[in-house]
């Protein structure tokens, strides 16, 4: 017999036999996961497909975006190596305290005392440890709220934030967004206040939002921005007002500089304001680059907070093996304090000035550093005349097919276009490589008009001091292009010809607002162009020739060269590409040479 089943229902809710399917094979909250993927991971798992390597894959991806440090991998894998640290016991077999092993605890106890200066003692039967802070968030979002309740947090934010607490407690973000315009009461661009908090919570309220917490993560990603001790006392003050929830995750407390200002932890402030609900969260992840390790940690007076952690802690423990490296790593206090700490910043600090130099000279404004492994910089002037979003986007998949990873500030929710967050404390080489990438896309969008446009158009009046390569004007020895690359900022300053300004990283000579170094200077060519030009191009040392070759292939390839439209392949060595071009291409390229810095 037919069956009319069907016939029944309305057609619009007669459900597709694939969607029933599907829904027969999982459960609606797997499905709101998978729905919603990472950003970060996407493109943390794209990048580790290709990875770049100097030796083995020159063309892969330089990943400077997601927040590893890779600065002491030489000591951190000597120590763990050592047979003191490095041992298994017949213990380690079995099951422990899932929460936490009390010899391992006792040592975080210590650590913590020494490092972020409590202003109480601090107990370890009050820790627990988990497979790192994301673990430790989604214990606290199923602690502390229910379903569809609120955390508020200032964006631009890590945005696995809304992950961790949301993909299996169901606890969503509320978003304070901060600017890099100043508002009444801000000392900084992306200052936040009690204030914007208070005017968040009440929006919030508004909307029938049950509000439960904040979230801080102090020094702060992406912005790199520490708090002071007035503002956490602020926010402090308002969260007890409203008998609000306070996570704050000092995973980067320890990754400063010489110049970062003094870093207070909520645990050293006095007389805080109902402490039960104050969460301190800190991991391996970041300033051991432990990432791989997996254990991070929440301290709290809280006790029903403590007693769900220490049950459901059995789903997400350190495994005991790790326990045990790690005690070891953190009790030896003379190798921590005069071996790994003093040359994770001395190695920060030389990677920071290394990618603020390079940054400058591209005219990229860079939000002032205080602590993290990254800088969050500005880059909306190439994003075009309207700069939105959509543009943003696009630069960003230019620069992922250039080779190089960097997180757009969309994807970390900040309201304006052009923002990106870039980690500086990766290897030397993969630093230096992936900001030349990103300085080939600049320039390239900045040669094709994409911004300021008017500085490349024929009726533009010269200067008596103008002369033309190709089809570019060159006006006190800098092309246009590269003028709107160095931008001028107070940081870049005119230099004389006695002052060389090299990277210490790299040995290579820049120019900077026209200042050539001694061996582009000399008498102007006349009839002898070609000769003269010939002789200083094969007194150039390798590694300016190859400088002076990518430069021409960006600038004027295609451009000047009879018509001819190939361009520069960057993978060629630089001597087997001079001889393959014809003669009076070179001409053209020895001629230029004086005009161009390389």
């Amino acid at each position: 017999m037919k069956s009319h089943a069907n016939d029944e229902l309305p057609t619009e809710t007669v459900v597709n036999r694939a969607e029933a399917d599907r829904e027969g094979l999982s459960s609606q909250r797997s499905r709101r996961v998978t729905d919603n993927p990472s950003f970060l991971f996407k493109w943390l798992n794209h990048a580790a497909r290709n990875p770049y390597d100097k030796d083995v894959n020159p063309q892969g991806v330089v990943n400077l975006g997601t927040a590893e440090n890779k600065l002491c991998e030489d000591l951190l894998v000597e120590k763990l190596s050592r047979p003191e640290i490095n041992q298994t016991e017949g213990f380690m077999n079995y099951y422990f305290t899932h929460y936490g092993d009390i010899s391992f605890r006792a040592a975080l106890k210590t650590f913590i005392e020494e490092k972020f200066h409590p202003s109480k003692p601090i107990h370890a039967e009050n820790i627990i440890t988990a497979c790192g802070c994301g673990g430790i968030l989604d214990m606290l979002g199923f602690a502390l709220g229910d379903r569809d309740d609120y955390f508020l947090s200032p964006v631009p934010y890590y945005p696995r934030i809304s992950n961790n607490l949301g993909e299996r407690g169901g606890v969503q973000i509320y978003k304070v967004p901060l600017t890099s315009q100043l508002q009444p009461g801000d000392t900084a661009p992306f200052h936040l206040t009690a204030g914007k908090l208070k005017a968040a919570y009440d929006r919030a309220t508004k909307e029938g939002k049950r509000v439960r917490g904040i979230v801080l993560i102090n020094p702060n990603n992406p912005l790199g921005d520490v708090y002071t001790e007035q503002q956490l006392r602020d926010i402090l003050d308002f969260a007890a007002r409203y008998e609000l929830h306070v996570l704050c995750d000092e995973i980067y407390a320890l990754s400063t500089t010489s110049e970062s200002p003094a870093f207070r932890s909520i645990l050293s402030l006095k007389d805080t304001p109902d402490p039960d609900r104050v969460y301190f969260i800190w991991g391996f992840s970041k300033d051991f680059g432990l990432a791989g390790y997996r254990c991070g940690l929440v301290y709290t007076s809280n006790q029903e907070v403590l007693e769900y952690c220490k049950v459901v802690a059995y789903y997400q423990s350190v495994p005991m093996c790790v326990q045990v490296k790690l005690r070891g790593l953190i009790t030896d206090k003379d190798w921590r304090e005069n071996v790994y700490f003093p040359t994770n910043r001395r190695r920060m600090k030389a990677h920071l000035d290394l990618c603020k130099a390079r940054l400058t000279t591209m005219g990229v404004p860079i939000h002032p550093f205080k602590g993290g492994m990254f800088i969050w910089v500005d880059m909306q002037k190439y994003l075009g005349k309207n700069a939105t979003f959509k543009e943003e986007s696009e630069l960003f998949e230019e620069l992922i097919q250039n080779g190089v990873y960097c997180v757009p500030g969309r994807s970390m929710s900040c309201v304006e276009p052009g923002w990106f967050r870039l980690v500086f404390t990766v290897t030397t080489d993969e630093l230096t490589t992936g900001l030349t990438r990103i300085k080939e896309i600049l320039m390239k969008r900045s040669s094709v008009g994409k911004s300021h446009k008017s500085e490349y158009t024929s009726n533009t009046k010269h200067s008596k001091n103008t002369k033309h390569v190709g089809c570019y004007r060159v006006q006190n020895g800098i092309t246009h292009s590269e003028r709107h690359i160095a931008d001028e900022t107070s940081e870049v300053k005119t230099r004389t010809p006695d002052q060389k300004a090299t990277n210490p990283a790299t040995n290579d000579v820049k120019v900077r607002n026209g200042y050539k170094p001694e061996w582009q200077t000399g008498r102007r060519r006349k009839s002898d162009a070609h000769t003269q030009g010939e002789n200083d191009f094969a007194q150039l040392p390798k590694v300016e020739k190859k400088r002076f070759f990518k430069r021409l292939g960006e600038i004027i390839w295609g451009k000047a060269s009879s018509g001819k439209t190939k361009q520069f392949n960057r993978r060629e060595g630089s001597d087997l590409y001079w001889k393959r071009r014809t003669k009076s291409e070179a001409d053209l390229m020895i001629i230029s040479y004086k005009s161009i810095a390389p």
